[in-house]
């Protein structure tokens, strides 16, 4: 019933006008908090009333003090112009935002050396302050090749005006070579009034950078140095940022969520213009159909906010409270249309975490799997895209509504990795309409299979229920094999066989009265015994929990976006920057496991069981989980029951 859904809806959806909404979107420089975020903003909400769909802008302040949930606002950025021109050793402009959004760092303050020279400082001696002792950085602009935070310290301390930075993000999917005619993503943050650092930047590609790495060693020589003129027009200031809602009504006061964010530099095509358009192309199809008598009416109502990342997200919980507890499942959706060619990833649908059971993961892998069926060969389906089921990741706004707290069951659906991601390469060229089609089509029949949820369609739960709990299972048995599983097998199986049973009764939100479930259940306990009974020898044991072993009670809602935005003191500020700068060199990887501690601060778990479940499936250490919730009960997030 689920797979006749998806075929249904597939036939409706448009890749010619997605395609052209993505097109539309990218033309906008959709920063959070900023004059074309907000113009991107009205252009999806009338596209939303033009399909017929009950559509509204949200506005909600962007200032420091703002608060929403775990959540920091941060002020308005709007910019109207910005140029770098080289003029000595030879004229050449390096950088103009007018042609290239990306060629400027995002938030720069503004400037004007159209009329007066600025020297340029090669800082190619690593990032230690100590050495430049010999150099004048007064009054100049730093041309720096490694992430311009690292050099702060040449602004606060030296006197330096901005930067000029070809730096580029480099992984096992791309290296600099890959990206060597892209400009990065690159911005200041200001989550502070400290934080506001009379200071600008721009951006140019490796390729660029390399031609002024020679510029500067060639006159390093002559004791000269390269010259610039330049100029940022732009404004900082209290303002507002804007979510979009659309919504299709429902017959019960119950709803299906779809969020997507619509913030980012011109163009971000993939990210995440592809997000944006295949939400509302969802909505478009299902109303379509419905209104055409190809579909029944919405039992849940389905509702789509675009919102600027994580921020929007935030904010827009926060403004309904209680109400949240009627959004029974989400889908997040996040690069969803890029051309899979060269080094882009296959599209991934991300599994819940273990802390938030939930069958709905388990409908979209079940659509997703219908989809697949692009071609026969040799009498089987093959799919003409790449695709993939991934664990839990953050990133997102999924990771908002995944949090226990707010329990929003969400899985994302993401293309990932991308070469173009966060660079000026991520253009309407790099989209692919077949595979934007797929994504559009995966979250429409996603969400009308749970808005209309029914006992037809358990039968197709429960088998994709089932194939995941296996994988999952196998998943534990391989690193328990390979010598990478930190625990006992034992442990693993249990804790996923309890995240399967929870999962099945969360089925009783949608369908109260269930017979299935009980013999659902069973079998759950029957394959994991059947697990148990072959494979129960493997693994080591745990090293055992030491010190102070006590239940943790969480006293915030929603995940910690920044810890820094929840210091109410001096003194909290030096704890979460010693705690932040002894994982520094392991930060972006200790994310999620960070975020997974607090998840399981249920009330009922000791520390010494959350270590065991965070170091049997992430690995994490369990000094770090020690010093984190020691952190955590410092600054009066969490209390000891």
């Amino acid at each position: 019933m689920i797979r006749s859904v998806a075929n249904k809806i597939s036939e409706n959806i448009s890749a010619k006008r997605l395609y052209k909404m993505v097109n539309d979107i990218s033309q906008f420089h959709r920063i959070q908090a900023s004059l074309g975020y907000r113009s991107a903003a009205e252009y999806c909400c009338e596209e939303l009333k033009r399909m017929g769909i009950d559509s509204k802008i949200l506005s909600f302040e962007a200032k420091l003090d703002a608060k929403y949930l775990c959540s920091q606002g941060f002020k308005e950025w709007n910019i109207n112009s910005a140029k770098c021109d080289l003029i000595e050793p030879y004229e050449l402009n390096l950088a103009d935002f007018s042609k290239d959004a990306m060629s400027i760092i995002q938030r720069s303050m503004p400037c004007d050396y159209t009329n007066s020279e600025i020297e340029i400082v090669h800082m190619d001696r690593g990032i230690d302050e100590s050495n430049y002792k010999d150099l004048d950085l007064n009054k100049k602009i730093l041309f720096v090749n490694d992430d311009f935070n690292k050099f702060m310290w040449a602004i606060k301390n030296r006197g330096a005006l901005g930067f000029i930075s070809d730096y580029v993000v480099t992984d096992e999917a791309r290296s600099r070579e890959d990206q060597y005619d892209l400009k990065r993503y690159t911005s200041f943050w200001y989550y502070d009034k400290d934080d506001e650092i009379d200071c600008f930047g721009f951006v140019i590609s490796p390729r660029v950078g390399d031609m002024l790495k020679d510029i500067c060693k060639s006159m390093e020589g002559k004791d000269q140095l390269p010259k610039i003129k330049c100029h940022v027009d732009s404004s900082l200031q209290d303002g507002k940022f804007e979510v979009v809602m659309g919504f299709l009504p429902g017959e019960m006061d119950e709803e299906i969520l779809i969020t997507a964010h619509l913030c980012h530099p011109r163009a971000s095509a993939n990210d995440n213009a592809s997000g944006v358009s295949a939400s509302m192309e969802a909505l478009n199809a299902i109303k379509t159909m419905i209104d055409r008598g190809e579909l029944e009416g919405l039992k849940r109502g389905i509702r789509l906010i675009l919102i600027p990342e994580f921020t929007g997200t935030y904010a827009y919980l926060h403004s309904i409270g209680e109400d949240s507890k009627k959004i029974l499942a989400g889908i997040n959706m996040d690069m969803v249309g890029g051309r899979q060619s060269g080094k882009y990833g296959p599209l991934s649908i991300t599994y819940l975490p273990y802390s938030t059971p939930s069958f709905v993961a388990d409908v979209a892998i079940h659509i997703l799997d219908e989809l697949k069926k692009d071609a026969n060969v040799f009498g089987e389906s093959v799919p003409m895209f790449n695709s993939s089921v991934i664990n839990f990741v953050g990133g997102s706004d999924h990771l908002v509504l995944c949090d226990p707290t707010v329990n929003i069951p969400s899985p994302m659906v993401i293309q990932f990795p991308d070469l173009n991601y966060h660079t000026s390469g991520d253009t309407i060229e790099m989209i692919d309409e077949n595979l934007l089609k797929k994504s559009s089509t995966l979250a429409a029949s996603y969400c009308y299979s749970l808005s209309n949820l029914n006992e037809k369609m358990l039968p197709e739960i429960f088998n994709s229920m089932n194939i995941s709990m296996s994988i999952n299972l196998s998943k534990v048995v391989d690193k328990a094999l390979n010598n990478r599983l930190n625990g006992i097998v034992a442990d693993g199986f249990n804790h996923i066989c309890d995240f399967y049973i929870k999962a099945c009764e969360s089925l009783t939100k949608f369908i109260p009265h269930c017979d299935e479930i009980d013999a659902q259940i069973q079998y759950i306990k029957d394959a994991c015994k059947i697990f148990m009974k072959n494979y129960h020898h493997l693994g080591m044991e745990q090293a055992p929990w030491e010190g102070d072993d006590f239940i943790p009670g969480r006293l915030f809602k929603g995940p910690i976006y920044r810890l820094s935005i929840l210091a109410k003191s001096d003194d909290d500020k030096k704890l979460i920057n010693d705690f932040e700068y002894s994982i520094k060199d392991n930060i972006e990887a200790y994310d999620i496991s960070l975020h997974l501690i607090a998840f399981y601060m249920d009330g009922t778990r000791k520390i010494s069981e959350i270590y065991s479940i965070i170091n049997l499936f992430t690995g994490l250490d369990k000094d770090i989980i020690k010093r984190y919730v020691d952190l955590l009960v410092k600054l009066n997030l969490v209390v000891k029951l």
